[in-house]
């Protein structure tokens, strides 16, 4: 099942259970790269589209207070709550990760061969 379905189908179980329905942001990433720092720490860079970053500013706006999971490929890479509204169209995803983990993940991303989405937890 397509990580994008994945997290359909998590939003739909819930649902049925009674709980409130997952809202689902698929991102629209133009470009994914990967940037180092610390020894042991890398993060990926991803920079949205016009649109993409117009619409993560608006789902971002709408869910100060929540927590989201940032979904790729169906796993969840990190859980923000959002404090404030996201704007730039861009997201960093950081932490300690096996090597060569996030440059497979940029170039997934960036070839249109991975999904990327934010759902609402909360």
């Amino acid at each position: 099942m397509q990580a994008g379905m994945l997290a359909v189908a998590a939003a739909l179980a819930a649902f049925a259970h009674g709980a409130a329905a997952a809202e689902i942001l698929p991102l629209d990433v133009e470009k994914a790269t990967v940037t180092y720092g610390f020894p042991d720490q890398t993060a990926l860079d991803l920079q949205l589209t016009p649109h993409g970053g117009e619409a993560f500013a608006t789902f971002t706006e709408r869910h100060v207070g929540k927590t989201v999971d940032l979904v790729i490929d169906g796993k969840v890479m990190m859980s923000p709550r959002l404090v404030e509204p996201i704007t730039g169209g861009r997201i960093a995803v950081s932490g300690k990760f096996a090597p060569g983990r996030l440059e497979a993940i940029a170039r997934r991303i960036s070839a249109g061969s991975a999904t990327v989405d934010l759902v609402t937890r909360d």
